[in-house]
Protein backbone atom coordinates (compact mmCIF):
# COMPACT_ATOMS: atom_id res chain seq x y z
CA UNK A 1 0.00 0.00 0.00
CA UNK A 2 1.43 3.39 -0.95
CA UNK A 3 1.56 6.03 1.75
CA UNK A 4 -0.34 5.45 4.98
CA UNK A 5 -3.89 4.81 6.07
CA UNK A 6 -5.15 7.07 8.84
CA UNK A 7 -8.01 6.39 11.23
CA UNK A 8 -8.89 8.52 14.27
CA UNK A 9 -5.36 9.81 14.77
CA UNK A 10 -3.58 6.50 14.13
CA UNK A 11 -1.46 5.98 11.01
CA UNK A 12 -0.93 2.55 9.48
CA UNK A 13 1.85 1.72 7.06
CA UNK A 14 2.24 -1.23 4.71
CA UNK A 15 3.83 -3.43 7.39
CA UNK A 16 0.94 -2.91 9.80
CA UNK A 17 -1.63 -3.62 7.09
CA UNK A 18 0.20 -6.85 6.25
CA UNK A 19 0.26 -7.78 9.95
CA UNK A 20 -3.54 -7.46 10.07
CA UNK A 21 -3.97 -9.58 6.95
CA UNK A 22 -1.71 -12.28 8.35
CA UNK A 23 -3.51 -12.24 11.70
CA UNK A 24 -6.87 -12.75 9.99
CA UNK A 25 -5.45 -15.43 7.68
CA UNK A 26 -3.88 -17.39 10.54
CA UNK A 27 -7.04 -17.25 12.70
CA UNK A 28 -9.95 -17.81 10.29
CA UNK A 29 -12.35 -18.96 13.03
CA UNK A 30 -11.85 -15.99 15.33
CA UNK A 31 -14.59 -13.41 15.67
CA UNK A 32 -14.04 -9.79 14.77
CA UNK A 33 -14.21 -8.91 18.44
CA UNK A 34 -11.43 -11.34 19.34
CA UNK A 35 -9.29 -10.20 16.42
CA UNK A 36 -9.61 -6.56 17.47
CA UNK A 37 -8.58 -7.48 21.03
CA UNK A 38 -5.52 -9.32 19.69
CA UNK A 39 -4.57 -6.29 17.60
CA UNK A 40 -4.87 -3.99 20.62
CA UNK A 41 -2.72 -6.35 22.68
CA UNK A 42 -0.09 -6.57 19.96
CA UNK A 43 0.05 -2.79 19.48
CA UNK A 44 -0.57 -1.95 23.15
CA UNK A 45 -3.51 0.18 22.01
CA UNK A 46 -5.23 1.21 25.23
CA UNK A 47 -7.47 3.88 26.70
CA UNK A 48 -6.17 6.20 29.45
CA UNK A 49 -7.85 3.89 32.01
CA UNK A 50 -5.86 0.93 30.71
CA UNK A 51 -8.69 -0.85 28.88
CA UNK A 52 -8.19 -2.02 25.31
CA UNK A 53 -9.42 0.23 22.49
CA UNK A 54 -11.19 -2.75 20.93
CA UNK A 55 -14.24 -0.83 19.71
CA UNK A 56 -12.08 1.76 17.94
CA UNK A 57 -9.99 -1.08 16.55
CA UNK A 58 -13.09 -2.78 15.12
CA UNK A 59 -14.00 0.51 13.46
CA UNK A 60 -10.49 0.60 11.98
CA UNK A 61 -10.83 -2.95 10.64
CA UNK A 62 -14.19 -2.10 9.06
CA UNK A 63 -12.72 1.03 7.45
CA UNK A 64 -9.85 -1.00 6.01
CA UNK A 65 -12.30 -3.56 4.63
CA UNK A 66 -14.37 -0.80 3.00
CA UNK A 67 -11.20 0.45 1.30
CA UNK A 68 -10.48 -3.08 0.02
CA UNK A 69 -7.26 -3.39 2.03
CA UNK A 70 -8.27 -6.56 3.87
CA UNK A 71 -11.12 -9.06 4.21
CA UNK A 72 -12.72 -9.65 7.61
CA UNK A 73 -14.31 -12.94 8.63
CA UNK A 74 -18.13 -13.12 8.52
CA UNK A 75 -20.03 -11.65 11.47
CA UNK A 76 -20.77 -14.17 14.18
CA UNK A 77 -23.36 -11.96 15.87
CA UNK A 78 -24.96 -8.53 15.46
CA UNK A 79 -25.35 -6.79 18.83
CA UNK A 80 -28.26 -4.44 19.37
CA UNK A 81 -27.49 -0.86 18.44
CA UNK A 82 -28.84 1.51 21.13
CA UNK A 83 -28.66 4.36 18.61
CA UNK A 84 -30.95 2.62 16.14
CA UNK A 85 -34.13 3.21 18.10
CA UNK A 86 -34.08 -0.17 19.87
CA UNK A 87 -33.26 1.13 23.34
CA UNK A 88 -36.19 0.46 25.64
CA UNK A 89 -38.03 3.57 26.74
CA UNK A 90 -38.30 4.27 30.48
CA UNK A 91 -41.59 2.90 31.85
CA UNK A 92 -44.25 5.17 33.31
CA UNK A 93 -43.94 5.60 37.09
CA UNK A 94 -46.91 7.07 38.92
CA UNK A 95 -46.13 10.13 41.07
CA UNK A 96 -48.20 12.83 42.72
CA UNK A 97 -49.14 15.24 39.93
CA UNK A 98 -51.65 17.40 41.76
CA UNK A 99 -51.11 21.16 41.24
CA UNK A 100 -48.89 22.96 43.74
CA UNK A 101 -50.25 26.34 44.79
CA UNK A 102 -48.71 28.80 47.19
CA UNK A 103 -45.38 30.43 47.81
CA UNK A 104 -42.10 28.63 47.26
CA UNK A 105 -41.25 28.67 50.96
CA UNK A 106 -44.41 26.66 51.65
CA UNK A 107 -42.76 23.65 50.00
CA UNK A 108 -40.22 23.46 52.79
CA UNK A 109 -36.70 22.23 52.18
CA UNK A 110 -35.88 21.55 48.51
CA UNK A 111 -33.55 18.60 48.02
CA UNK A 112 -31.35 18.21 44.94
CA UNK A 113 -30.18 14.61 44.95
CA UNK A 114 -27.64 12.93 42.65
CA UNK A 115 -29.38 9.81 41.37
CA UNK A 116 -26.92 8.42 38.83
CA UNK A 117 -26.68 4.63 39.32
CA UNK A 118 -29.14 4.68 42.23
CA UNK A 119 -32.66 3.37 42.70
CA UNK A 120 -33.98 6.86 41.87
CA UNK A 121 -32.41 7.08 38.41
CA UNK A 122 -35.31 5.18 36.85
CA UNK A 123 -37.78 7.66 38.34
CA UNK A 124 -35.92 10.61 36.85
CA UNK A 125 -35.75 8.92 33.44
CA UNK A 126 -39.48 8.21 33.62
CA UNK A 127 -40.31 11.82 34.49
CA UNK A 128 -38.27 13.09 31.53
CA UNK A 129 -39.77 10.54 29.14
CA UNK A 130 -43.40 11.21 30.06
CA UNK A 131 -43.37 14.89 31.05
CA UNK A 132 -40.78 16.51 28.76
CA UNK A 133 -41.91 17.40 25.25
CA UNK A 134 -38.79 15.79 23.72
CA UNK A 135 -38.96 12.64 25.81
CA UNK A 136 -35.96 10.83 27.27
CA UNK A 137 -32.79 10.41 25.22
CA UNK A 138 -29.88 8.46 26.68
CA UNK A 139 -26.99 10.90 27.31
CA UNK A 140 -23.64 10.37 25.59
CA UNK A 141 -20.39 10.06 27.53
CA UNK A 142 -19.93 10.63 31.24
CA UNK A 143 -23.12 11.90 32.84
CA UNK A 144 -24.64 13.11 36.08
CA UNK A 145 -28.33 13.20 36.94
CA UNK A 146 -30.17 15.13 39.64
CA UNK A 147 -33.68 14.71 41.01
CA UNK A 148 -35.30 17.71 42.71
CA UNK A 149 -37.76 16.88 45.50
CA UNK A 150 -39.89 18.73 48.01
CA UNK A 151 -40.22 16.33 50.89
CA UNK A 152 -41.09 12.94 49.38
CA UNK A 153 -42.50 14.45 46.20
CA UNK A 154 -40.37 14.86 43.04
CA UNK A 155 -40.87 18.27 41.44
CA UNK A 156 -38.15 18.33 38.81
CA UNK A 157 -34.84 17.03 37.59
CA UNK A 158 -32.00 17.65 35.18
CA UNK A 159 -29.08 15.83 33.60
CA UNK A 160 -25.63 16.75 32.30
CA UNK A 161 -23.29 14.83 30.03
CA UNK A 162 -19.65 15.56 29.27
CA UNK A 163 -20.12 15.65 25.51
CA UNK A 164 -23.19 17.88 25.71
CA UNK A 165 -21.46 20.41 27.99
CA UNK A 166 -18.41 20.48 25.72
CA UNK A 167 -20.64 20.99 22.71
CA UNK A 168 -22.49 23.83 24.45
CA UNK A 169 -19.25 25.66 25.26
CA UNK A 170 -17.92 25.19 21.73
CA UNK A 171 -21.20 26.46 20.27
CA UNK A 172 -21.11 29.50 22.57
CA UNK A 173 -17.51 30.27 21.61
CA UNK A 174 -18.36 29.85 17.93
CA UNK A 175 -21.31 32.24 18.27
CA UNK A 176 -19.17 34.96 19.86
CA UNK A 177 -16.44 34.44 17.26
CA UNK A 178 -18.87 34.65 14.35
CA UNK A 179 -20.47 37.78 15.75
CA UNK A 180 -17.09 39.45 16.16
CA UNK A 181 -16.09 38.38 12.64
CA UNK A 182 -19.21 39.93 11.10
CA UNK A 183 -18.85 43.16 13.05
CA UNK A 184 -15.20 43.52 12.04
CA UNK A 185 -16.09 42.76 8.42
CA UNK A 186 -18.83 45.38 8.52
CA UNK A 187 -16.43 48.02 9.89
CA UNK A 188 -13.78 47.27 7.26
CA UNK A 189 -16.06 47.15 4.23
CA UNK A 190 -15.52 50.82 3.33
CA UNK A 191 -11.78 50.76 3.96
CA UNK A 192 -10.72 47.75 1.89
CA UNK A 193 -12.08 46.16 -1.28
CA UNK A 194 -13.75 42.76 -1.08
CA UNK A 195 -11.06 40.81 -2.98
CA UNK A 196 -8.24 42.10 -0.77
CA UNK A 197 -10.30 41.41 2.35
CA UNK A 198 -11.15 37.84 1.30
CA UNK A 199 -7.56 37.14 0.26
CA UNK A 200 -6.31 38.04 3.73
CA UNK A 201 -9.08 36.08 5.48
CA UNK A 202 -8.77 32.92 3.37
CA UNK A 203 -4.95 32.91 3.45
CA UNK A 204 -4.85 33.39 7.22
CA UNK A 205 -7.47 30.63 7.71
CA UNK A 206 -5.56 28.24 5.45
CA UNK A 207 -2.32 28.81 7.36
CA UNK A 208 -4.03 28.25 10.72
CA UNK A 209 -5.65 25.02 9.50
CA UNK A 210 -2.33 23.81 8.09
CA UNK A 211 -0.50 24.46 11.37
CA UNK A 212 -3.23 22.85 13.50
CA UNK A 213 -3.34 19.80 11.21
CA UNK A 214 0.44 19.32 11.37
CA UNK A 215 0.58 19.83 15.15
CA UNK A 216 -2.27 17.32 15.60
CA UNK A 217 -0.32 14.69 13.69
CA UNK A 218 -2.84 14.23 10.90
CA UNK A 219 -1.71 13.14 7.47
CA UNK A 220 -2.75 14.70 4.15
CA UNK A 221 -2.43 11.37 2.36
CA UNK A 222 -3.86 7.86 2.49
CA UNK A 223 -7.55 8.73 2.15
CA UNK A 224 -9.99 7.41 -0.42
CA UNK A 225 -10.70 9.32 -3.67
CA UNK A 226 -14.25 9.99 -2.46
CA UNK A 227 -12.86 11.72 0.63
CA UNK A 228 -10.70 14.05 -1.47
CA UNK A 229 -13.65 14.84 -3.73
CA UNK A 230 -15.78 15.74 -0.70
CA UNK A 231 -13.01 17.99 0.64
CA UNK A 232 -12.82 19.73 -2.72
CA UNK A 233 -16.60 20.24 -2.79
CA UNK A 234 -16.52 21.62 0.77
CA UNK A 235 -13.88 24.10 -0.36
CA UNK A 236 -15.74 25.21 -3.46
CA UNK A 237 -19.36 25.36 -2.31
CA UNK A 238 -19.63 26.29 1.41
CA UNK A 239 -16.30 28.15 1.57
CA UNK A 240 -15.63 29.96 -1.72
CA UNK A 241 -19.26 30.44 -2.75
CA UNK A 242 -21.17 30.51 0.54
CA UNK A 243 -18.62 32.38 2.66
CA UNK A 244 -17.91 34.89 -0.08
CA UNK A 245 -21.63 35.63 -0.41
CA UNK A 246 -21.80 36.11 3.35
CA UNK A 247 -19.01 38.71 3.24
CA UNK A 248 -20.68 40.47 0.33
CA UNK A 249 -23.92 40.61 2.29
CA UNK A 250 -22.15 42.26 5.24
CA UNK A 251 -21.09 45.03 2.87
CA UNK A 252 -24.61 45.61 1.55
CA UNK A 253 -26.83 45.01 4.59
CA UNK A 254 -26.77 45.80 8.32
CA UNK A 255 -24.69 43.30 10.29
CA UNK A 256 -27.63 42.38 12.53
CA UNK A 257 -29.68 41.28 9.52
CA UNK A 258 -26.88 39.09 8.17
CA UNK A 259 -26.10 37.52 11.54
CA UNK A 260 -29.75 36.65 12.17
CA UNK A 261 -30.22 35.30 8.64
CA UNK A 262 -27.42 32.78 9.32
CA UNK A 263 -29.78 31.10 11.81
CA UNK A 264 -31.73 29.83 8.80
CA UNK A 265 -28.82 27.56 7.83
CA UNK A 266 -30.12 24.50 9.78
CA UNK A 267 -33.51 24.96 8.10
CA UNK A 268 -31.87 24.92 4.69
CA UNK A 269 -29.77 21.88 5.65
CA UNK A 270 -32.93 20.07 6.76
CA UNK A 271 -34.60 20.77 3.41
CA UNK A 272 -31.53 19.54 1.52
CA UNK A 273 -31.49 16.41 3.67
CA UNK A 274 -35.11 15.76 2.76
CA UNK A 275 -34.77 16.26 -0.98
CA UNK A 276 -31.31 14.73 -1.46
CA UNK A 277 -30.99 12.10 1.27
CA UNK A 278 -34.65 11.36 1.89
CA UNK A 279 -34.36 12.24 5.61
CA UNK A 280 -37.86 13.17 6.77
CA UNK A 281 -37.80 15.84 9.53
CA UNK A 282 -39.67 15.16 12.76
CA UNK A 283 -42.54 17.30 14.02
CA UNK A 284 -40.19 18.91 16.54
CA UNK A 285 -37.74 19.79 13.77
CA UNK A 286 -40.53 21.22 11.61
CA UNK A 287 -41.85 23.26 14.53
CA UNK A 288 -38.35 24.50 15.37
CA UNK A 289 -37.78 25.49 11.75
CA UNK A 290 -41.01 27.48 11.68
CA UNK A 291 -40.01 29.30 14.89
CA UNK A 292 -36.55 30.09 13.49
CA UNK A 293 -37.95 31.44 10.23
CA UNK A 294 -40.56 33.44 12.15
CA UNK A 295 -37.87 34.97 14.33
CA UNK A 296 -35.79 35.87 11.29
CA UNK A 297 -38.81 37.52 9.68
CA UNK A 298 -39.56 39.58 12.80
CA UNK A 299 -35.98 40.83 13.08
CA UNK A 300 -35.87 41.70 9.38
CA UNK A 301 -39.09 43.68 9.65
CA UNK A 302 -37.86 45.48 12.77
CA UNK A 303 -34.56 46.33 11.09
CA UNK A 304 -36.36 47.84 8.13
CA UNK A 305 -38.77 49.74 10.33
CA UNK A 306 -36.04 51.25 12.51
CA UNK A 307 -33.79 51.98 9.51
CA UNK A 308 -30.73 50.58 11.17
CA UNK A 309 -27.37 52.16 10.44
CA UNK A 310 -25.87 50.07 7.62
CA UNK A 311 -22.52 50.15 9.42
CA UNK A 312 -23.94 47.72 12.06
Amino acid sequence: MGGVFRYRGRELGADQIEFLRRLIRDNPDYSRRKLSAMVCEAWDWRQPNGRLCDMICRGLLLALEREGLLKLPPRKMTPANPLAGKRKKPPFIQVDRSPIRGKLKSLGAIEIRSVRRTQWEGLLNSLIEHHHYLGYCHPVGEQIKYLVSAGDRPIGGFTFSSQAILGDWLALAAGFSMGAYLIIGGRLRERIDILSYLSVIYTFSAVILLVVTLLSGYSFFGYSPVTYIMILLLTLVPQLIGHTCLNLAVRLLPVIMVSVAILGEPVGATLLGYFILGEVPTLNEIGGGILVLGGIFIVMQSARHLRLNPRG
